[in-house]
């Protein structure tokens, strides 16, 4: 399956003019070009053709909004990889040509947000999206300026920390050696996952919150000792500790999936990786029982509802399960068939392949109805 382009609902919902003659006619035909190319994924391509296009017929306005829509296309498809500063230029190009364009506005705003911890400008450029993308999509990009503006004024008089992949910010009466810390375990931490999984492009953030400040700012996930959102947020008290390395590589296990493959992976893919990453431990007697149960399926939940129970728990216990299945699922597909197979599954579920085709793509040897009801065979 091609990756989703979504500048072409605009462009058959305007239609694509036949040619007319003579320059106007090189246009168009370089406009259907595009939207050919485009549809194939090559989205450099495709932008090569708009342009030459929009330079014949600068007042075409259909040519105008489908090069501002297929750069913010390009513009993400770069920013997944090592060319992050890139994608700026190609989001501020779109809004310039198109300032319609929701779309882009919300792209630049994570970028501003995500990349540069630029609160200002990222709440500024998601107000520019409102009435111009669907309301559902809004509701998510309301809660984004909601997040900015709570870590704005907890950040205020944050320090800043670097190494070649993190960006740590941390509370200016803070010890920076902990910053420092920090940054050196991650740096660790990532090799390991680069090695696994390929680069990440741009610098991760990572806050290091004193108590009081994590809860401030931690609207959505009351049971957390740390997440990732775009940022990877952790509490002072817990560095240097025991269970240090394991939040830290959870967290940033969650920012290279996020990275490389999107939004579309379901949650328990997430963490079950993510645990899969965890410095190896002994289950405590209480997970070991669960673990059995899940086994002997118990407890098991099917796949396809399993992601439920992470979003919406009936109680600690339920989401202490679905932690258990998720990490028990993903261990034995990683640990059978090898992590190429597994990354195999994930970039088909990228480009938007069903959780049951992608599955029987990457791992030939399963059958998705059997393992998403636990069976599980080694």
């Amino acid at each position: 399956m091609k990756p989703p382009v979504l500048f072409f609902i605009g462009l058959f919902m305007l239609g694509v003019q036949p040619p007319a003659c003579g320059s106007e006619s090189t246009a168009s035909e370089l406009n259907n070009r595009a939207i050919a190319e485009a549809r194939d994924g090559r989205l450099e391509q495709a932008v090569s053709f708009l342009r030459e296009a929009f330079s014949i017929a600068p007042d075409d306005e259909q040519i105008r909004r489908n090069l501002s829509f297929a750069l913010s296309d390009l513009a993400m498809h770069k920013a997944g990889g090592e060319k992050v500063s890139e994608s700026f230029d190609l989001l501020q190009e779109a809004v310039g040509l198109y300032d319609r364009n929701g779309l882009a506005w919300v792209r630049l705003g994570d970028l501003y947000y995500l990349q540069r911890n630029d609160f200002a400008n990222a709440i500024r450029a998601w107000e520019k999206a409102h009435g111009l993308v669907p309301e559902p999509q809004w509701e998510v990009v309301s809660k984004r300026i909601s997040q900015a503006q709570r870590d704005q004024a907890v950040e205020r008089r944050f320090l800043i920390e670097s190494t070649d992949h993190f960006q740590v910010r941390f509370p200016e009466d803070a010890q920076r050696l902990k910053a420092q810390h920090v940054g050196a375990v991650l740096e660790r931490e990532y090799r390991y996952l680069a090695q696994e999984l390929g680069q990440i492009g741009g610098q991760v953030t990572v806050i290091l919150y004193r108590v009081g400040q994590f809860e401030k700012v931690n609207a959505q996930f009351d049971y957390a000792i740390g997440f990732y959102d775009g940022r990877i947020r952790i509490r002072l008290e817990d560095v240097q500790t025991p269970w240090e390395a394991a939040i830290l590589s959870h967290e940033l296990a969650h920012a290279f999936l996020h990275k490389l493959y999107g939004s579309r992976l379901p949650v328990w893919i997430h963490e079950g990786y993510a645990q899969w990453k965890e410095p190896a431990r002994p289950l405590s007697e209480r997970e070991q029982e669960i673990a059995d149960k899940i086994h002997r399926k118990v407890l098991w939940v099917p796949l396809k509802w399993l992601d439920a129970h992470f979003e919406q728990p009936s109680d600690a216990a339920d989401m202490e399960r679905a932690y258990a299945q998720a990490r028990i699922v993903v261990s034995y597909l990683i640990e059978k068939h090898g992590i190429e197979r597994f990354k195999e599954f994930l970039k088909r579920l990228s480009i938007g392949e069903a959780v049951p085709d992608a599955f029987e793509a990457g791992f030939p040897a399963e059958k998705w109805s059997r393992v998403e009801q636990g069976i599980l065979e080694r």
